[in-house]
């Protein structure tokens, strides 16, 4: 609940429902004889009795982990659960190709997947391995760069031939589909010379699955990875001028845990699976 803030995230994490995990820390807060946490709008937050705790059950968690993966590597076991995140985009669009080989090499490792922006923290064992787009840059993990991510903008084939290919001179006139609340877009067009509002996105989404499939439904001009966009032959590329980021993928997991069969043999079937387009 610490790193989660909720019991909803804490009972998921764990596997468990919220009533159980409801129980146990009322046990545990009647044997410390003090209240542990604090339900705020914001959510649950630590008191005082409570972070004077964090560290020590921290450092418990890690032992555990610890022990489960040496236990698991000096059994010789092949098979496991693997916990992977990324955002939204590379879960839908990389990762989910990339899984199937795994499965068929390895059909006893199972995989849970956290499709999430929010960035899960591998030093807290939210994760074991993460795919992200930003360097992590703590000392304790196994980093490694696997390719550049392009990206393009385009439409569907019906939206060109109702509207025309758009073009830079009438770019502001065609449908647009963005972001809702992130300013991700908007910023990114104020660095291509264009000042827009979110107003000037006609279909707005915060998840970006939706958003590509409002552009492959012919709704308006979107943004997506060049290597599905252009392999899709009812999409159109359209103004290429436009300047666009272009971004590193990171492959990155605990480096205690490559000890562990289940989580290796994952961490470098990803690694050779999405190293190229």
């Amino acid at each position: 609940m610490a790193d989660g803030g909720s019991l909803t995230r804490a009972s998921q994490a764990l596997h468990t429902t919220q009533p159980t995990l409801t129980r146990q820390l009322g046990a545990l807060e009647r044997a410390m004889g003090a209240a542990l946490f604090e339900r705020t709008p914001q959510g649950m937050l630590l008191t005082a009795a409570g972070q004077s705790l964090l560290a020590p059950a921290r450092r418990v968690q890690d032992a555990v982990q610890e022990l489960s993966s040496t236990f698991a590597s000096a059994m010789g076991r092949e098979g496991g659960t693997v916990r992977i995140a990324a955002s939204e985009l590379v879960a839908g669009q990389l990762l989910l190709p990339a899984l199937k080989g795994l499965r068929e090499r390895c059909p006893d490792i199972q995989i849970e997947l956290v499709a999430s922006d929010e960035i899960q923290d591998l030093l807290t064992r939210q994760a074991d391995i993460a795919l992200r787009m930003v360097q992590p840059h703590q000392g304790s993990l196994v980093v490694r760069k696997l390719r550049i991510l392009q990206f393009g903008l385009y439409v569907h084939r019906r939206y060109a031939e109702q509207y025309g290919v758009p073009t830079l001179s009438d770019a502001e006139d065609h449908q647009w589909i963005g972001l809702d609340r992130s300013p991700l877009l908007v910023d990114g067009f104020a660095r291509a010379g264009m000042r827009v509002t979110a107003a000037f996105f006609d279909f707005r989404c915060d998840n970006r699955l939706v958003c590509w499939q409002a552009v492959t439904n012919a709704l308006g001009i979107g943004i997506g990875l060049r290597n599905v966009g252009d392999a899709d032959p009812n999409l159109v590329r359209v103004l290429e001028e436009v300047p666009l980021p272009e971004l590193p993928l990171w492959l990155t997991t605990h480096r205690e845990l490559r000890e562990s069969i289940p989580l290796s043999r994952t961490f470098d079937c990803l690694a050779e699976a999405l190293a190229s387009p």
